[in-house]
């Protein structure tokens, strides 16, 4: 969908809405539209403080006096619950219910000194989604509906994701396995389908209602004469807030940007110069994303039923904000070639070429990897041939004893190496790497961890150099890096930083081995397969 203040410019769909039974994609098929909801929760609370009835810098346990937020210095105000700087684990998801897991967060860690860190949480839009119904005494879902969506026109768009309109929405699809990283080509299945009614992710749409709110954020909150937020609110919600942003997925030759960072529900990029606001939306199955150029007065909502943690609607609507720039295009690329931060080892020459060896408990392990005629890379391990693919700034393969993990192109003093999982790939003829001893009290957590959660299914935990780190094939709500696991009291910290909240706490220990583990409130039971 692609829009300027006056109105569309062009509504298309493509591809499939369900592959099984040939049905194209239609810009009225429903979409989940994932974490694009935050930005209707922000208009909203928005409208609540224009009216006088909540505050920006209300304390949340003011509003919601059940809620408990854990050990933690201060409380936390709407204002950092809308720009994510408030200091909360990212999410669970281990129950379907927004209130339960908001119970949980009494139990749970919260970054100290919040305010100077952008940390992502969909529990905060959750504790705000409560909010704006104990302020208005009616379900958030209602309130999107009776006070944006009908007033701006969007007749199709619901604040909840329900089985009755699951015959107009498209099919969600994931990879047919899950047990390691997705590589391009292989099967895709229909995806879990669940009712959702958090405000995280609580929105359904098609591409001509995104449209039209694309052109509410474009026209100061006013669309073909109805307006739903001041533009005093609108200016607020669109200013660079936090200290950092989302992430940026670009396409290649694509307009520079210079500045990401989150507003107040939405997040904030200056794209050559121009001042835009973006959001992407994650869900099981679904994969969209809005670009809104307001310099340029013109915008892109991409809707897709790829699954949530495969940037492509980010990668078209960017292709698409830079044609609506008057900027040209070669032939777009295809697949993988699409992104721009992936194949980094092109550009490193062919040191990270060659046969490299890997120390293991096991002896040594060996691989070769070369570049063939076409540029593609090519991996040879134990008498087997595979392929080594650029994706997502990361590398992945289909050589069967390999592709537990992805893999990572590194350099140690100028030296290259290859890193998948535990092994650490040096060039044949330097230096060993020799096993570094360790504090043996992580090795009971060693191994491979599942959960019933969509979201954020299995991980495994490996040592690498004597350190613990957690790496997931996939989900959308699993970190897409290998985690460091550090020691912190009742357990381990998600990732090296020191002001992280996110744990993992190890359960029962039954022959030197726990036989389960927590993760920010989700239990994971060990696998041996």
């Amino acid at each position: 969908m692609l829009v300027d203040r006056d109105g569309v410019i062009a509504e298309f769909g493509f591809g499939h809405a369900d592959v099984e039974h040939g049905i194209s994609a239609r810009p009225d098929h429903l979409f989940q539209i994932g974490s694009i909801s935050k930005t209707f929760v922000s208009v909203a609370v928005n409208q609540l403080v224009d009216e006088g009835t909540m505050s920006l810098d209300e304390l949340i346990t003011d509003i919601l006096p059940w809620v408990d937020l854990g050990p933690g210095d201060g409380g936390v105000t709407v204002r950092q619950l809308l720009s994510h700087t408030g200091g909360l684990i990212m999410g669970g998801d281990g129950v379907p219910d927004d209130m339960a897991q908001l119970w949980g967060l009494r139990d749970l860690t919260r970054s100290a000194e919040p305010e100077q860190h952008f940390h992502y949480s969909n529990l905060g839009y959750m504790l705000l989604g409560q909010a704006v119904r104990a302020r208005t005494g009616t379900p958030l879902s209602e309130v999107m509906r009776t006070r944006i969506f009908e007033p701006l026109g969007m007749a199709a768009t619901r604040g909840s994701i329900r089985e009755a309109d699951r015959d107009r929405s498209a099919t969600g699809y994931w990879p047919a396995r899950d047990d390691s990283p997705w590589f391009p080509g292989e099967p895709l299945c229909p995806a879990t389908w669940f009712e959702i009614d958090m405000a995280d992710g609580n929105v359904t749409s098609n591409a001509t209602d995104m449209g039209r709110f694309a052109r509410f954020l474009l026209s100061n909150g006013t669309v073909d004469g109805a307006s739903v937020i001041s533009e005093e609110a609108l200016t607020r919600i669109g200013s660079a807030t936090a200290p950092g942003g989302e992430d940026i997925v670009g396409l290649r030759g694509g307009l520079p940007v210079t500045l990401s960072r989150y507003g107040l529900g939405v997040n904030v990029e200056t794209i050559d110069g121009h001042h835009c606001l973006t959001h992407g939306g994650g869900m099981v199955g679904f994969q969209t994303f809005l670009l809104v150029d307001r310099t340029a007065g013109v915008g892109v909502a991409v809707l897709t039923n790829a699954n949530g943690c495969y940037p492509v609607a980010q990668v078209i609507a960017r292709a698409g904000h830079q044609i609506l720039r008057g900027g040209s295009i070669p032939a777009l690329p295809t697949g993988h070639d699409a992104i721009s931060i992936n194949d980094v080892v092109i550009d490193r020459g062919d040191a990270w070429h060659g046969d490299f060896v890997a120390e293991t408990p096991e002896g040594e392990r060996a691989v070769t990897i070369t570049r063939d005629d076409a540029g593609a890379l090519q991996l040879r391990s134990d008498g087997v041939d595979g392929r080594l693919v650029p994706f997502l700034g990361r590398y992945v393969t289909d050589h069967r004893g390999l592709r537990d993990y992805r893999w990572d192109a590194d350099s140690v003093d100028g030296e290259p190496r290859w890193i998948c999982g535990p092994d650490v790939f040096r060039p044949v003829g330097s230096a060993s790497l020799d096993l570094i001893d360790h504090d043996a009290a992580g090795d009971s957590l060693l191994g491979r961890y599942r959960s019933y959660s969509p979201w954020f299914t299995n991980f495994r935990i490996f040592r690498r150099q004597g350190h613990l780190f957690l790496s997931a094939p996939g989900g959308v709500e699993a970190p897409s890096e290998d985690c460091l696991l550090v020691p912190v009291d009742g357990g381990w910290r998600i990732g090296a930083d020191a002001w992280l909240p996110e744990r993992l706490v190890a359960g029962p220990i039954v022959n030197g081995r726990a036989i389960s583990v927590i993760r920010d409130g989700v239990p994971y039971s060990r696998t041996d397969f």
